[in-house]
């Protein structure tokens, strides 16, 4: 069994790059995924899982970790993705106002951790949006 995860491993990695080859559009530039991230607030919601994960694993969780530690770290990590796509304008986050910013980092942590749903927070932000 072990032979054949190291087999199927080594064909993963060879068949990795043609999918890269095949995703182009002509451009010549293969999308990167750290832009994609910020392009709208729902793609945002979906990437803040991913890095609350890979943190997880880099700061080793234990099952003796608390879930409210858990929780936070999840919080502070969206919030911090936010801050970060807006300080370097990426995606939707360009030309917002830092404090805007915050609220959608705020929304979006509750939204990736299923606090609340990503329909109500836009809804709650289109009421305080000008028109």
């Amino acid at each position: 069994m072990k032979t054949f995860m190291k087999i199927l491993m080594l064909m993963v990695i060879m068949l990795l790059p043609t999918t890269l080859l095949f995703a182009q559009d002509g451009s010549g530039e293969i999308p990167g995924a750290f832009e994609t991230a910020f392009t709208t607030f729902v793609a945002l919601v979906a990437a803040i899982p991913v890095v609350v994960e890979f943190l997880k694993n880099l700061f080793g969780k234990t099952k003796e970790t608390p879930d409210w530690l858990v929780q936070l770290l999840s919080w502070v990590t969206g919030i911090a993705m936010t801050m970060f796509g807006w300080f370097l304008h990426l995606g939707f986050l360009d030309g917002l106002t830092w404090y805007w910013a915050l609220i959608y980092g705020f929304g979006a942590s509750l939204a990736a951790n299923g606090v609340a749903d990503t329909k109500i927070i836009e809804w709650i932000f289109s009421l305080f949006r000008k028109k």
